[in-house]
This record gives C-alpha cells, sequence and structure tokens, in this order.
C-alpha cells in the first residue's frame, strides 16, 4: 500500500507544472508588455530559444523601440511609420493590424541591461542565418560585445 501511495504521488507531481513553467513563445511576446526588467531577461531568453523564425526579427524590434502596446487592448504589436501615426502588425505572423496614433501605443520599456542582452541574442541568432554577410556581422556584434 506504501508504495502505490507513493507512486501516485509520483505522477501526481509529474502532472503538476511548477508556478514558473515556460510558456508558449508567443505569449512570451505578449507578456513583454506587463513584465518588470527581470522578468523580460527570462522572456528574452524564452523567445530566442524557442527556434522560431520570428523570434530575430521581435527581439530587433524591441531594441530599435518597434515593439509596441496598444493601450486599447493591451496587444504587443509591431509598428512601421505610417502618414497617420503607425501601421500595426501581428509580430509573430506579420498580419496587419491598422493603424494607430501614437498616443494610442505604449513603448515597452527596455533598460541598458536587456539591451545588451537583446544585442547577444540577436547576435547568436544570426550566426545561422543562411546569409554570409549576415553570419559575419553577427561574429563582430558578439566581437564588440566582449
Amino acid at each position: 500500500m506504501p508504495a502505490a501511495v507513493a507512486a501516485l504521488f509520483l505522477v501526481l507531481c509529474a502532472l503538476v507544472q511548477p508556478a514558473g513553467a515556460q510558456q508558449p513563445p508567443q505569449a512570451a511576446v505578449q507578456a513583454l508588455a506587463t513584465a518588470g526588467f527581470g522578468a523580460k531577461a527570462a522572456l528574452l531568453e524564452q523567445i530566442a530559444d524557442s527556434g522560431e523564425p520570428w523570434a530575430r526579427p521581435v527581439l530587433q524590434a524591441l531594441l530599435d523601440g518597434d515593439l509596441k502596446m496598444r493601450k486599447a487592448d493591451g496587444q504587443v504589436v509591431l509598428t512601421r511609420p505610417a502618414a497617420d501615426g503607425f501601421a500595426l502588425y501581428d509580430p509573430i505572423d506579420g498580419q496587419e493590424l491598422g493603424q494607430a496614433g501614437r498616443f494610442d501605443l505604449k513603448r515597452l520599456a527596455i533598460n541598458n541591461a536587456l539591451r545588451g542582452q537583446l544585442r547577444t541574442l540577436i547576435a547568436t541568432l544570426s550566426l545561422g542565418d543562411p546569409d554570409p554577410a549576415r553570419r559575419r556581422a553577427a561574429v563582430r556584434a558578439l566581437y564588440d560585445e566582449i
């Protein structure tokens, strides 16, 4: 009987995810809108480690200040300058989401530590790029971080 209880306990422990369990990478992008700087560092690592083709462009957009939160619904969007403010795009699939004025958006805050982390992650992801020029630029960027 004690062995059965122990086995049941182990099965239940395996089914329960820890509170800090990783979320899908798409959810990690959305979580950047409300996370503090420490949590953002972990989210950036998760996005970079996802292996998704959109990971590097999303990280670059955050570094460039082009990843913002739409105030109306809290959605994280990729922005590009447009005639009447900004054109909005889904950061994952690139789907056009309309336009918004600059006061309708909130820039996602990053500090200097996150900027350094972003540069390193982007350069690391770029090392696997099929374009030799991008790989050379990635090596230079990593060298500059040393």
